[in-house]
């Protein structure tokens, strides 16, 4: 006996979706060859680095650039502005509580590390220490990512974890590491940007496209240079 054939449920949404979510979904979350628990302690070590490089001897430490301060007075002021209950009206709220400081620069830098620095300071409150516990975070994710680049493009497990935990003990990115400037964070979400992009490559998910310029949009407006990035991909 011949069964009648079920059309596919949701059609559009799969054709929306490329070949559908649970591509995008096992290309992300998949081994890459490499078995969990390696990949889990090459993150473990590599935030201990970035810990360590980041925040060590935050006591006797300040900013290294004058626009450091800066970025962090505009994560400040986002995160007063989010808890204002003033959401609709940033630029009254803006205008009537930080024009009198002359290190506001907001829009003269680009906003997305401020804003996410803004939403961080929700969670730990306004401080040095957590500005720059940001900044090591943000290291750390850049080295995880592209620990996981490295794996997409075919390099071993060992040899990419040595050149992750080389890129982010270089020294002039472990200096701006050390700082509140929009280096690091703007490196990571470069990194998180071209994962996405092998991602898409290999998959061919409509998600991983999308996500792969939301994050390289996102970092070009954390720092203008990684638009350098772009043509790489």
């Amino acid at each position: 006996m011949t069964h009648p054939t079920v059309p596919p449920a949701f059609p559009r949404w799969r054709a929306f979706l490329g070949r559908g979510g649970r591509d995008f979904h096992s290309a992300i979350f998949r081994s890459d060859r490499v078995p969990k628990f390696t990949g889990v302690a090459a993150d473990f070590v590599l935030l201990c680095i970035a810990l360590f490089i980041g925040c060590s001897n935050l006591s006797s430490s300040g900013p290294l650039w004058p626009d450091g301060a800066q970025y962090a007075n505009a994560g400040a002021m986002i995160h007063d502005w989010l808890r204002s209950g003033e959401i609709l009206h940033p630029y009254e709220f803006a205008k009537r509580s930080y024009v009198q400081y002359p290190a506001f620069h907001l829009p003269y830098h680009p906003p997305v590390y401020p804003g996410l620095l803004g939403l961080f300071f929700t969670a730990t409150g306004v401080s040095y220490s957590a500005a720059r516990c940001f900044t090591a975070l943000c290291l750390w994710i850049a080295g995880c990512f592209f620990y996981r680049v490295l794996l997409k493009t075919g390099t071993q497990a060992w040899t990419a974890f040595l050149c992750s935990a080389l890129l982010i003990t270089i020294p002039e990115i472990a200096y701006w590491s050390r700082d509140t400037m929009s280096e690091i964070p703007a490196l990571a979400l470069i990194m998180i940007g071209t994962y996405c992009f092998l991602v898409w490559l290999e998959s061919q998910s409509t998600w991983a496209y999308v996500a792969a310029f939301a994050f390289a949009e996102a970092a070009f407006l954390s720092r203008y240079l990684t638009a350098g990035i772009i043509p790489a991909w």
